[in-house]
């Protein structure tokens, strides 16, 4: 009698064969902060600000703020100083952030300025506040550029509760930046995340028109690292799908 060779499982996903749950965050909370503030003559004691707030407890809303504000001196010179930020999220372990069009216009003969977001608040423009359920990785790509006269628009600073702390890709001279930042987390601990820019520009009389904006994309994701039980239910999920038995002729 032939015995034909067993023919191997179809192959499954290394994600399937880990318990249930092993990705799951706990979402505790959300933020999303922009300001702008703009003086086209700071001698004359007045000047145009803005600010627009938005958060939530555990739930995974979108986010977003938008705020744009013109001040104008004796004689028509202006500043327009503006920003604006959005959120989403695909689950507690994924989601999106966009910056658009932070920055400002001005055509000042006067000592004039302009400041934005955490320069006049304190606050970051978003964070994202989780409890980790299992050892993992957080991991957050970043694209920032601009358009114009982009000294003073700082471009981005990244805040960590974590171990490893935050990170500062600001510049003066230009916000333009791309990268990937990651922090390890560990189960059970509670975990903060904030994305900041602290965009000024203060200048002397006689600077005329100009304008700087700035843009920045962000997508970041948590990913889990399998505990000891799971490596080892894993690696014996992987032996049976591997398993094959050769044919043999009995009698």
């Amino acid at each position: 009698m032939i015995r034909k060779a067993m023919r191997p499982l179809a192959a499954l996903s290394p994600l399937l064969l880990l318990p249930a749950g092993a990705l799951a965050q706990t979402a505790l909370g959300s933020t999303l902060n922009v300001s702008a503030e703009a003086d086209a003559d700071q001698f004359n004691g007045s000047y145009s600000y803005a600010a627009s707030s938005d958060s939530q407890g555990g739930t995974l809303n979108p986010l977003a703020g938008s705020v744009s504000v013109t001040n104008t001196e004796a004689g028509g010179g202006y500043v327009t100083s503006q920003s604006s930020a959005s959120a989403s999220f695909f689950s507690a372990a994924s989601g999106l952030v966009h910056w658009r069009d932070m920055g400002w216009t001005r055509d000042s003969l006067k000592n004039h300025e302009a400041k934005l977001n955490n320069f006049n608040t304190g606050l970051d423009t978003f964070t994202y506040t989780f409890q980790a359920t299992s050892n993992g990785q957080f991991k957050l790509n970043y694209r920032v550029w601009s358009s114009g006269s982009v000294f003073g628009l700082q471009g981005l600073r990244i805040s960590w509760t974590g171990a490893g702390g935050g990170f500062d890709a600001s510049d003066p001279y230009t916000p333009d930046a791309t990268g990937t930042f990651t922090r390890a987390l560990v189960n059970g601990t509670t975990y903060t995340v904030g994305l900041f820019n602290y965009g000024n520009i203060f200048s002397a009389a006689g600077q005329g028109y100009s304008q700087g904006l700035m843009n920045a994309d962000f997508d970041w994701s948590i990913t889990a690292v399998p505990e000891p039980a799971s490596l080892a239910f894993l690696a014996t999920g992987l032996g049976f799908i591997g398993l094959r038995r050769s044919p043999r002729r009995n009698g």
